[in-house]
């Protein structure tokens, strides 16, 4: 099952704050812009597809939709941990995929910094998921699209 969590209250000047969904794997946790999700839900039959990269589940069907599902362990060098899994659709322009989530998935009790680059722990150009920290934490921000890059230009993954 899925569980979100209660909107926390808006920020006072919400031109300088994002709202994210946070996402646990095993070794890291990673935050996700809500601009760039159109959806969760439980993963339906995923149908393999022949010669696609590793990285790339199959399809499923979201709404009267098909979707590519792209497995974000697989992308971000980690692994799954214990629970139901989701899906998280992206939002335009890439919202003909979603990420195959094994983990933990809810909204971040409040929200980041607008510019969470700024405070950028490790970022290397190729990096789909570069470190960052909030209120404490070590967080990878996702940008979704280095992220597709990485199942395009690597078909080793």
């Amino acid at each position: 099952m899925l569980l979100l969590e209660p909107d926390p209250p808006q920020s006072a000047n919400p031109a300088q704050s994002q709202r994210v969904l946070l996402l646990e794997l095993k070794r890291e946790r990673y935050a996700l812009s809500l601009d760039a999700v159109a959806g969760l839900g439980e993963p339906g039959p995923i149908r393999k597809v022949h010669g696609a990269p590793r990285a790339v589940l199959g399809l499923v069907e979201w709404r009267g939709r098909l979707l590519t599902v792209v497995d974000l362990p697989r992308l971000v060098d980690d692994e799954g941990c214990p629970g139901a899994p989701c899906i998280v659709r992206l939002g335009t322009p890439l919202d003909n995929l979603a990420l195959y989530v094994p983990g933990s998935v809810k909204l971040a009790p409040a929200p980041l910094p607008a510019k969470p680059f700024a405070r950028t722990l490790a970022a290397a150009p190729h990096d789909p998921a570069p470190l960052l920290e909030h209120a404490g934490q070590r967080l990878r921000l996702i940008d979704p699209a280095r992220l597709m890059l990485r199942v395009h230009s690597a078909a080793e993954l």
